[in-house]
């Protein structure tokens, strides 16, 4: 060992071994931002560049948060985006699931049946044609005008009917043909009316009586198809001169056959929901046996002839009606 190469130090004796002595002291601590300074805060901060803390300022940012509470609008501004992309998630789903059962066969195809449909068919029927010969003697466009010349005619001795709205045409009498209705033609002549006389066509109907079945259907159309004849038959032999008083009886005598039918036809209608039909098919009704009444007490023919002639302005209207094309 050589000793000449030996350094021997002494320390002071007076200075006394303490907190205070540079052999305990404590290196300094990093200084921590306060809240004034915030965790945003950009001014140069020296502790940062100490070894043992933060060597990035970023990171301090980042990690400075763990050590103080997050307020409502700093929570927020972490949640938005994880709410909003679980939402769009949520939608996306939904529509895939959504067009992947509407797509595919997932349930049974459900028919509904309309509440018209009735057993034993959908109410088949067919209406025949009328081809007549009519006496008009005004048409008029307003209902009080119509309703003045009806009294102006009546105070004359001629009864009329109308047919139609807007326009109103006033009927004066009405034949199978023109050869037949010339009674009605010389007796216009001789009150002084001035007349026109025109063909009246109601075609043939064919389709279906709505609310009712084939069965029902066929016996409404079996009664029109029997009173028409009736008719028919009351007005060629009250036209005729003279007038055939058998033929007369022999048509009452039907009309009073078809009472029971004309009741069965008159029920169905109703029973169908068919108020203003039914209405028209009692008129009609009614107006035979009016006619065929008024031959027994051998009244004036032109008052037969106006109920036959309402009679078929009544199955006009029922014929454009109770039939519904298919």
């Amino acid at each position: 060992m050589n000793k000449s190469r030996m350094t021997i130090t002494f320390s002071n004796p007076d200075k006394q071994l303490g907190e205070n002595s540079d052999a305990f002291q404590q290196p300094p601590k990093p200084r921590f931002p306060d809240e004034q300074d915030g965790p945003l805060h950009h001014r140069h901060k020296k502790h940062l560049h100490d070894r043992g803390w933060r060597s990035n300022k970023r990171k301090w940012q980042r990690t400075s948060y763990t050590h103080e509470t997050l307020s409502l609008k700093q929570f927020l501004g972490f949640i938005w985006k994880p709410l909003l992309l679980a939402s769009v998630t949520g939608v996306l789903l939904g529509f895939g699931v959504l067009f992947l059962f509407a797509g595919g066969k997932a349930g049974p195809t459900v028919t509904t049946i309309p509440s018209s449909t009735k057993p034993g068919g959908s109410g088949q029927a067919e209406l025949p044609a009328a081809s007549l010969y009519i006496y008009q003697v005004g048409v008029y466009n307003e209902a009080l005008a119509a309703k003045k010349a009806q009294e102006e005619l009546e105070a004359k001795g001629i009864q009329t009917v109308t047919r139609g709205t807007n326009p109103t045409s006033l009927l004066a009498g009405i034949a199978l043909n023109k050869e037949q209705g010339q009674t009605v033609a010389d007796r216009l002549k001789g009150a002084s009316v001035n007349y026109y006389g025109k063909n009246m066509e109601i075609p043939a109907r064919k389709g279906v009586i709505t609310g009712l079945n084939d069965t029902e259907a066929s016996a409404v159309a079996s009664y029109v198809k029997e009173i028409l004849p009736v008719a028919e038959h009351l007005l060629t032999a009250t036209l005729q001169t003279p007038v055939e008083q058998k033929s007369l009886q022999e048509a009452k005598q039907n009309a009073n056959a078809l009472a029971s039918k004309y009741q069965a036809a008159y029920s169905l209608l109703q029973k169908a929901n068919k108020q203003a039909e039914a209405k028209i098919l009692e008129d009609m009704q009614k107006r035979v046996m009016e006619a065929s009444m008024l031959v027994d007490k051998d009244v004036n023919i032109w008052n037969v002839d106006t109920s036959l002639a309402a009679f078929y302005i009544d199955y006009e209207t029922l014929s454009s009606s109770l039939i519904s094309p298919q």
